[in-house]
């Protein structure tokens, strides 16, 4: 990562996100919000190069970073591309996740508060994503 103090997002597309059915738009829609940031400088993160994925990033001027390493995971294709990654600090975003979380809010509250800020939300259906157990 460069430590210029501005800004920088990695989007992630991990492994079987590729094929998923209406990628391309959840993509566009998180760039976009990305982009209203005001963040100038997006990777895309990916386990192999796809053509759309590729035309998707190039219209919001992001650039795309394979990671075709077998089974790192998103966590060890973010570790892995840390030196090429934009911005410090750095907001990392799901690809294959559409919520409704305001992004410059988030980053608002994280600056100078944190070393390290996570968004969660709740869904029906635990079984793609996990959870999270908050202890009172």
């Amino acid at each position: 990562m460069d430590d210029s103090g501005q800004w920088g997002a990695a989007v992630l597309l991990g492994e079987g996100v590729l094929s998923r059915p209406g990628l391309p738009e959840l993509l566009d829609r998180t760039l976009t919000r990305i982009r209203a940031t005001g963040i100038a400088q997006t990777a895309v993160l990916a386990v192999a190069l796809d053509p759309t994925v590729v035309a998707t990033a190039a219209r919001h001027g992001a650039r795309v970073i394979v990671d075709d390493a077998p089974h790192r995971g998103n966590a060890g294709a973010l570790r892995a591309a840390l030196d090429r990654l934009p911005g410090d600090p750095l907001l990392v975003v799901n690809g294959d996740t559409d919520t409704s979380v305001d992004l410059a809010a988030l980053m608002e509250a994280h600056t100078g508060h944190a070393g390290c800020t996570l968004a969660v939300v709740q869904v029906a259906d635990v079984s793609r994503a996990g959870y999270l157990r908050l202890d009172p």
